[in-house]
């Protein structure tokens, strides 16, 4: 009897939480970063529309010495869109209906998840649709694939206090990451990869009026930064025009991102890399750069950048 009533109350337990939170049963999801499942039929991922969406979401990536696109586009059929194929991470439909629709769902089959939906009347109209969300589409889809970088990452997270004692604030990166160099305002963090290795530093300076960013990095890769041999650093590449933007990070947070490719002249040594300055959120005169670069010549670099970009963006004062 007793044994009969424990199993009625662990039940009764177990379809209680499913009501008040239906995402406890839900299948964990499956895909890697920055892969996106495009839910379209055969015929429109054939013409004009399916060109559109490649165009669109996987547009080369500025900064990589490499043609890399900023999301790999994988197209499932929306007739055998059913089973495993929704517990994809990430998915994009595109359709045909009788009205227009631009609707976002998390976690509806799997979790973590996202599903963008675009659907409209005609293909003209649904090819308008397309050019006209793009932007937030693009948005979406980016912020959901950096807190998903973000989630793996916390799960072997670097317990390192270095970064809180020397800047006061933290950032989240891996445990695979070890100090290769610190001083009083610059710390030096890597990692090994196969063939080469992946490396972000950060560094204080004055804020003054007119700061020129290459200047800038050049001058802490001269100080910090050695090449191969004596003599030689890591600098800018000047024939790969670095691009900057500002980007909202948090409500109160703005940050200069910057794009480009580094070299160390006459060793044949270069690679792509991603700088965030940030405000000294208690001091208006300081600065801090957070400065991602990769070296792995003969491989791809995107998801490289793109874990370091996740790192820089978990930064909290």
């Amino acid at each position: 009897m007793n044994t009969r009533l424990i199993f009625l109350s662990f039940l009764t337990l177990i379809i209680s939480c499913k009501e008040n939170n239906p995402e406890l049963l839900l299948p964990e999801s499956n895909g890697t970063i920055n892969s996106i499942s495009v839910v379209i039929d055969d015929g429109l991922w054939e013409s004009e529309i399916g060109a559109l969406i490649r165009k669109e979401f996987a547009y080369p990536i500025y900064g990589l010495p490499q043609m890399e696109p900023v999301f790999d586009l994988k197209q499932i059929p929306t007739s055998v869109f059913s089973g495993f194929a929704t517990n994809s991470r990430t998915i994009l439909k595109v359709g045909l209906s009788q009205t227009e629709r631009f609707t976002t769902y998390k976690n509806k089959y799997a979790k973590p998840q996202l599903i963008i939906d675009l659907s409209s009347v005609s293909q003209q109209k649904l090819k308008e649709q397309i050019s006209n969300s793009k932007a937030k589409v693009l948005s979406r889809l980016y912020a959901h694939e950096i807190a998903e970088k973000q989630r793996r990452v916390l799960k072997s997270k670097n317990p390192t206090k270095l970064i809180k004692e020397i800047f006061g604030f933290d950032i989240l990166f891996s445990s695979s990451y070890r100090i290769a160099k610190s001083s009083k305002n610059f710390l030096w963090i890597r990692r090994d990869t196969e063939k080469g290795s992946v490396n972000f530093y950060i560094s204080k300076i004055k804020n003054k009026e007119n700061l020129n960013i290459n200047h800038i990095r050049d001058s802490i890769s001269k100080k910090f930064i050695p090449g191969p041999i004596e003599k030689t650093h890591m600098s800018t590449d000047k024939s790969y025009s670095p691009k900057s933007n500002e980007i909202q990070l948090t409500e109160s947070l703005k940050v200069i991102e910057t794009r480009g490719i580094w070299e160390v002249k006459n060793q044949f040594m270069a690679g792509p890399f991603i700088s965030h300055i940030v405000s000294n959120q208690k001091n208006s005169e300081e600065l801090y750069i957070l400065e991602g670069f990769v070296y792995s010549p003969g491989t791809t670099k995107r998801d490289y950048i793109f874990e370091l970009e996740a790192v820089f963006k978990s930064i909290k004062f």
